[in-house]
């Protein structure tokens, strides 16, 4: 019975699911699936190798599983809606893609090594971590529960899922093991990769940026534009998106709601100083009771020291503190065995590295004490005089146990008092402390009782009506939205690119209801929404533009093609300044001069290196450097940077070494590093996953 309360305890179904989740293989294949989506007809969530899957069924299961969720004690918002969400989904490919896959590869497990799996000491690790009692793992645990689950059908249901799970893994990692082994690097990528990483270019470079070239002086058309993405299709590919502008109106507590909060929190002051039962009080009345004992140092500045200066019994407040009105109840009081200090400090500069550039700060940070010791406030000299170029680092310790600084600082800090200073030489250099508090012993329990400062209904509805009148004066599409939003006292807000499947769009988390009116087939451009009430804020939105998936147009693509356009004409003029210095020039330093420009070195280049110092990072001018030919200058070549010309002098390439197994390894591991990846990529682009989950959750 032990072992079937833990099963029913530990929350069986999630977590073999969440389990599963964890197998390499199959998390690297859902965590993706959602960008081979491509649109579906209403009332499919999806559809997974050629099967369609159906709103209704898919729903059933997502409810069925967040009631299991809940069950389980998880909390229901949207991130764990967004994991159940994922988690029926992932069941799906695992059905349909997964378990037919390893079926068409007859990796099976057989009754011998299920037997091994569940009955022997040797079990799988899934089979020890839920059979397993106080006193260890038992294989004859497992054939206990069976026999059970045999006259229990809800018992059988949980036995047959866990065995499921383990098989599947088994027969995921023989998977892996096939993949793996079909891997391999030969000698020869092992020398093409050392040489690739060790072989160094040495030579020059002369490099004329796109920037010397004002943007003014070069003129880009609409036509060139147009030409230049017919040229380059794939380079401005789109999905379908929209453009939106939006009026929004926070929703926020007003003064009034503030005050019957307040007021609210002041009626159960007496009850709560009265009460025998504090625990039972609190969590009544939407409160913390914590029987511990805190230090100095635990609790919010807002309160700490009334606290700390309360008599025990004593209800302090309401105080405000974090977004709520709290009334605090010092339960208990009692004296540590060490003491607790407040203390403020920062570091005074050493101008050098010699014995006296030290003793120069110390009198330097001495001078500092006097003042220091008379202000009231430690934090704001010190910080003041940070300015001033005399100290550094000024910060709040905050409460801390004598004790636990560096030695230097526990030795300074034993003789002060509240309000004392030191200068102190230790690790950090020359320090100022001063003890900004009297230490103290004390330990408090604490009860408190709060109320969430939130707006009621009639702020809410005053905030919906403001945005209703706003959306009922939009009689015409073609009005001016931000002449309006500047009339009715709000700011237009802009989102571009908003897709399908986003589920937040910048500025407005949890958006998923208003994509989903974006993407309605009955939406047209400068359309205007009814008012979304998201989160704690009224949305009025205006749909600006409908971008169909296919070529970006140039007015879509114009702050990237323009650029790319005007630097294509700063290249043409660029290569015939230096095609006419080249006519002449003998060496890369007259090319240099010929265009005004600096020759750069080249020093320990390689073909791997991702950068050229003063020329660019574009891997076009590494290829184009080792692809030349020794002591001959380049003609002119391009890059997304400039244009260039350089001059090799030389390419050392050092001795192979007489071994290359650890390097062969290596290449192995990265390329078994990105095989599943590879692989089921392919497969999911053969079974044609398609989802649309996006649409209804």
């Amino acid at each position: 019975m032990a072992i079937i309360s833990k099963l029913r305890s530990s929350g069986w179904v999630l977590g073999i699911i969440l389990i599963s989740l964890l197998l390499f293989i199959l998390s690297e294949f859902f965590s993706n699936m959602s960008k081979y989506n491509s649109g579906g007809d209403q009332g499919e969530v999806g559809v997974i190798a050629g099967e369609k899957i159906k709103l209704p069924e898919y729903d059933a299961r997502f409810k069925e599983m967040l009631t299991r969720y809940e069950q389980n004690g998880q909390v229901i918002d949207e991130n764990s809606k967004e994991q159940v969400n994922s988690m029926v989904w992932n069941q799906y490919i695992q059905d349909k893609i997964i378990k037919k896959e390893y079926e068409k590869l007859g990796l099976t497990v057989s009754p011998d090594e299920a037997a091994v799996l569940l009955y022997s000491n040797d079990a799988h690790e899934m089979t020890k971590r839920y059979f397993s009692s106080e006193t260890g793992f038992d294989p004859n645990n497992v054939i206990r529960f069976r026999e059970q689950a045999k006259k229990n059908s809800s018992l059988m249901v949980q036995f047959e899922a866990i065995v499921e799970q383990i098989i599947l893994e088994t027969q995921t990692r023989k998977y892996n093991s096939i993949i793996s082994k079909s891997l391999y690097a030969t000698s020869l990528d092992a020398e093409d990769d050392y040489y690739n990483n060790t072989t160094q270019a040495k030579g020059k470079i002369v490099t004329l940026n796109y920037i010397s070239i004002p943007d003014k002086d070069i003129k880009v058309t609409d036509a060139e534009m147009q030409d230049y993405i017919n040229k380059h299709k794939d380079d401005f590919k789109q999905e379908e998106a929209r453009d939106i502008e939006y009026a929004s109106w926070n929703i926020a507590a007003s003064k009034e709601d503030t005050l019957a909060t307040k007021e609210d929190l002041m009626k159960d002051i007496k009850g709560f100083a009265t009460t025998e039962d504090d625990s039972s009080f609190v969590a009544l009345n939407n409160g913390t009771y914590d029987n511990s004992y805190k230090p100095q140092g635990s609790y919010p500045k807002e309160f700490a020291d009334l606290i700390f200066n309360a008599p025990k019994d004593s209800v302090l407040g309401p105080i405000y503190s974090r977004g709520y009105f709290s009334l605090l109840k010092v339960t208990g009081i009692k004296d540590d065995s060490v003491s607790y200090i407040h203390a403020v400090k920062c570091e005074v500069p050493v101008k050098g590295i010699t014995k006296q550039d030290t003793l120069d700060a110390i009198n330097n940070a001495k001078a500092l004490l006097g003042p220091l010791k008379a202000s009231d406030n430690a934090l704001e000299f010190m910080l003041a005089k940070s300015g001033d170029g005399l100290t550094t680092n000024p910060y709040d310790m905050g409460w801390f146990q004598e004790g636990t600084q560096p030695k230097e600082i526990n030795n300074a800090l034993k003789g002060l008092g509240n309000g004392d200073a030191t200068v102190v030489k230790s690790i950090f250099g020359v320090s100022i402390i001063k003890v900004v508090s009297p230490k103290s012993r004390k330990l408090i329990q604490l009860a408190e009782v709060k109320r969430l400062v939130e707006p009621m209904q009639s702020t809410k509805d005053a905030v919906y009506t403001k945005a209703s009148n706003f959306r009922s004066s939009l009689t015409d599409e073609k009005v001016d939205f931000e002449k309006m939003t500047t009339k009715a006292g709000v700011a237009k807000s802009i989102a571009k690119d908003i897709k399908e499947k986003d589920k937040m769009i910048v500025g407005i988390p949890e958006a998923g209801e208003i994509v989903r009116w974006l993407f309605n087939e009955e939406r047209k451009e400068g359309e205007f929404s009814d008012v979304f009430t998201v989160s704690d804020r009224n949305i009025v939105i205006r749909l600006v533009k409908i971008k169909s998936e296919g070529t970006q147009s140039v007015d879509d693509a114009r702050e990237t093609v323009e650029r790319l356009v005007r630097n294509e004409k700063k290249a043409e003029k660029l290569k015939a300044d230096l095609d006419k210095v080249l006519k002449t020039a003998k060496t890369i330093e007259d090319v240099a001069i010929g265009v005004k420009s600096i020759a750069q070195p080249l020093d320990g280049l390689t073909f791997m290196s991702t950068n050229v110092p003063f020329a660019g990072s574009d891997s076009k001018i590494v290829g184009y450097i080792f692809g030349s030919k020794p002591n001959q200058l380049t003609k002119p070549f391009v890059s997304k940077d400039g244009v260039h010309v350089a001059f090799v002098e030389s390419f050392s390439k050092p001795e192979l070494p007489t071994t290359l197994s650890s390097r062969k390894q290596i290449l192995y591991m990265e390329q078994k590093g990105r095989i599943y990846d590879i692989v089921f990529n392919a497969l999911k682009k053969a079974m044609d996953v398609k989802d649309y989950r996006f649409r209804y959750y």
